[in-house]
């Protein structure tokens, strides 16, 4: 069973005005782990989290569909084709954590017999309930009121489940090379393509090939995320060659599918340099 799994990070949404003594707010929660993967031979994960904040914090979770456009932009929606809400379910429903506090929240994986084989995904959804902040948070005596218009925060953590075989193939449709303002500065835009019942997941390497056949890394190895709602996705991205190249080599981008260290690229594509 071959299985490509969306490595997307918890992000954070503020919804009101500043509260003076909320900390950063990419350190209010810490997850692990950061996303949710589940099969049929895995039906039941245990998520971890921690209030790094300075003040007590109520939350409800629930779930949020996201879908990604072409161009990698993911947006919310009701309900679509892949969601994988209807079959999960989470214990608690809410919960407060003190500063410095943990709470354990149990994910469970529920399939109907007759559910197509697929991957599916959606994302669990923690909201902060501002409503229960001058509960939670009770005024010391001689301490002057601070609460007027709090933030809430939010987060998206993405659970995938895998369902039956996954059978998915990833592929380069094509690559364009183009010439930036800046001294040896390039752009290339690539439109990857993704056929199956699966998430796609494709690694994309830039080298840049000498006249005599050695290559030097121009960027570091990228990866690139394929919704299962997407048949084609665009990727574009910039890149400053080094300087000291010998003159007259070529760019070249490969496709990998995974990141074993003896992977074939699944296609490679090479742009001589002018």
């Amino acid at each position: 069973m071959k299985k490509y799994y969306i490595c997307v990070l918890a992000f954070m949404v503020v919804v009101a005005s500043i509260y003076p003594s909320i900390v950063n707010a990419d350190k209010v929660l810490f997850f692990t782990p950061t996303r949710i993967t589940m099969d049929d031979s895995s039906k039941v994960k245990v998520m971890s989290i921690t209030n790094l904040s300075n003040i007590s914090r109520a939350y409800k979770i629930s779930f949020q569909d996201q879908v990604m456009t072409p161009e990698g932009v993911t947006a919310s929606v009701d309900n679509f084709e892949y969601s994988a809400k209807r079959m999960l379910r989470f214990v608690p429903r809410n919960f407060v954590l003190k500063p410095g506090e943990r709470q354990t929240i149990r994910i469970m994986m529920r399939v109907r017999p007759n559910t197509t084989e697929g991957e599916y995904h959606t994302h669990i959804r923690f909201l902060e309930d501002v409503s229960k902040r001058h509960k939670i948070n009770p005024k010391k005596p001689g301490e002057s009121a601070s609460i007027a218009a709090p933030i809430a925060y939010e987060a998206l953590i993405p659970a995938i489940i895998s369902h039956g075989n996954i059978n998915t193939k990833i592929n380069m449709k094509s690559a364009k090379l183009f010439k930036g303002s800046k001294k040896n500065n390039y752009k290339i835009n690539l439109i990857l393509s993704r056929q199956g019942n699966g998430q796609g997941t494709a690694y994309i390497d830039t080298n840049y090939v000498a006249p005599n056949g050695k290559e030097t890394i121009v960027t570091p190895r990228r990866t690139v995320y394929i919704y299962r709602e997407l048949s084609e996705r665009k990727k574009d991205y910039n890149f400053t060659l080094p300087a000291g190249l010998p003159k007259g080599g070529s760019i070249k981008v490969s496709l990998y599918d995974n990141t074993e260290n003896d992977a074939v690229p699944v296609k490679e594509l090479t742009f001589k340099l002018k």
